[in-house]
């Protein structure tokens, strides 16, 4: 007996599909509206403009300016924070809402420490390298629980899990 296949449709949406509450809604229409029933993979970007702040931050950290990096990492946390609120509207008693915030205020508690981890030497590129993945990261959760709440199944899967590297960054 051959094996069984299925098919599967990737959607990937880049920055500029992913800019505030407002876009990542129309994505969230757009996916609602396939009703294939095929097996869906969504892939993320960073939210528009926040791998950009990360490499600043990461440039800043590495330079000793330590005070400026934890500027742009707390831009960054009022961003997604405010996006990820956006995207639920007006449920202000939503556990999923709550769980997600806590989510958004752990990644960039753990951006901060390793932004102060930086330093102008050459170990840093693996560093930077889980730095900058802050961005898809974040941006994978707030579009998981945008679709959680438009009630179409989602679970966020890190890349990390899936690739493996030769370890070079």
């Amino acid at each position: 007996m051959p094996p069984s296949t299925f098919s599967v449709v990737v959607h990937k949406f880049g920055g500029a599909a992913l800019a505030d509450a407002a876009a990542i809604a129309n994505v969230g229409i757009l996916l609602a509206a396939d009703t294939t029933k095929q097996r869906r993979v969504v892939v993320t970007s960073a939210l528009q403009g926040v791998t950009t702040q990360l490499l600043a931050a990461i440039s800043r950290a590495a330079d000793g300016d330590q005070a400026t990096a934890r500027s742009i990492a707390d831009e960054l946390r009022t961003r997604h924070l405010e996006v990820a609120l956006g995207v639920f509207g007006d449920d202000a008693t939503s556990a999923a809402r709550d769980t997600l915030l806590a989510s958004i205020g752990m990644a960039c508690d753990e951006l901060v420490a390793q932004l102060d981890s930086m330093h102008s030497d050459a170990q840093n590129s693996a560093l930077s390298d889980a730095i900058l993945a802050h961005g898809e990261r974040l941006a994978a959760r707030i579009v998981c629980a945008m679709l959680v709440g438009r009630g179409l199944a989602s679970v966020v899967v890190d890349g990390a899990t899936l690739v493996q590297t030769d370890g070079r960054h």
